[in-house]
């Protein structure tokens, strides 16, 4: 997934890299033109991770951000990254965190990701049995009232930052995979 920037709304949204888009430079008329190249936070390499799915070199893993799956309830969500010798994500970090925030927000829709609970909050897990040492809480969660599995807020709103939600596991989300690589 690519990221552009809409004129319509002002806000930056994830699409696929092999979409078109226009583009804008500002180069001033009195400066000589230079190329600058840096590291991105962000790389795709083919060669370790598979096809479509993104490189974070913070956690030396590969994500898929399956929109082109469409909605699916969390158990299905969980199935269809099995089926890729993945999870569904799990979060360690800010860092990881923005990552999945810049990939995953959309306009439409939230993303699932592995985290669940099987005893009303006391105790959380994630799909891939990792440490549960980071959770990024949305305002007023966890709200164990509203079920037992977990949503990334992946909407590009004007906070500008991702976070988790509980929801009913029979909601229909978009999924976010992830595998070491």
């Amino acid at each position: 997934m690519c990221t552009a920037f809409s004129v319509d709304d002002g806000y930056w949204k994830s699409e696929d890299c092999s979409e078109l888009k226009t583009f804008t430079c500002n180069v001033p008329l009195e400066s000589n033109i230079t190329t600058t190249t840096t590291k991105s936070l962000t790389t795709q390499y083919p060669g370790n991770c598979p096809n479509e799915w993104i490189y974070f070199e913070k956690t030396n893993s590969c994500y898929n951000f399956f929109t082109h799956q469409g909605s699916k309830q969390w158990q299905e969500a969980e199935d269809i990254c099995k089926s890729f010798g993945a999870h569904l994500t799990s979060i360690h970090s800010d860092e990881e965190n923005a990552f999945l925030f810049e990939y995953g927000c959309t306009k439409e829709n939230s993303n699932w990701v592995g985290l669940y609970t099987i005893d009303n909050g006391t105790t959380w897990k994630w799909t891939d049995n990792s440490l549960v040492d980071y959770l990024p809480w949305a305002f007023e969660q966890p709200n164990n009232s509203q079920g037992t599995c977990v949503n990334f807020d992946g909407f590009c709103d004007a906070d500008g930052i991702g976070g988790i939600l509980v929801e009913r596991c029979t909601e229909y989300f978009l999924t976010i995979c992830k595998k070491s690589n």
